[in-house]
């Protein structure tokens, strides 16, 4: 994948192994999910947070290569078959489920339940479904011009009466209709 997702793994790969239990990796994103990140409410967040900034830590390490994070953590990317690895399916962004320490009351795990996306993106969103919107109106409008354009032509005559059986021309007066074609 891209250095980004290399750089989050192995960070949360760090954190995990210095025993941190929380960790904010930002706007949710399904590869997020596939690291076993979780939704949490914002008030638990905050309130964990405060606890957990009372205790006295030092990020003091050693440099260690990505590569040898990675392959501690088991997500080590595999090299044969081309230089980059196949995208994992949608059964892969799901967080994993089984015994272990749950989410907690109130958190939702299925990252397609709750997806947070930027002011920008519902925009975009916004945008796009007004667009088909409009496309979807002027289709049929469209249609609906075919099926008059179809039907039976209607005469009418100089002074925009409709002609029926009834009614003979003057002389002088012009006969006005529709076409088909």
């Amino acid at each position: 994948d891209s250095a980004g997702t290399v750089q989050c793994l192995a960070t949360a790969r760090v954190l995990e192994n210095l025993g941190y239990a929380m960790w904010d990796l930002g706007m949710g994103m399904a590869y997020k999910y596939a690291f076993g990140a979780r939704l949490v409410p914002r008030q638990r967040f905050i309130s964990e947070l405060r606890a957990l900034r009372d205790n006295p830590n030092r990020l003091v390490l050693e440099r260690t290569p990505c590569a040898d994070l990675l392959q501690s953590s088991g997500s080590a990317p595999s090299t044969t078959g081309g230089s980059h690895p196949a995208a994992p399916g949608p059964a892969a962004a799901r967080p994993p489920t089984g015994p272990g320490p749950g989410p907690g009351p109130g958190v939702t795990t299925d990252p397609s339940a709750v997806t947070p996306i930027s002011k920008n993106q519902l925009k975009k969103q916004a945008k796009l479904q007004k667009r088909e919107m409009h496309k979807a109106q002027k289709r049929q409008q469209r249609e609906g011009q075919g099926s008059v354009a179809s039907a039976t032509p209607m005469d009418v005559t100089s002074n925009g009466h409709p002609m029926g059986d009834q009614e003979q021309l003057e002389e002088g007066e012009i006969v006005m209709g529709c076409s088909a074609d």
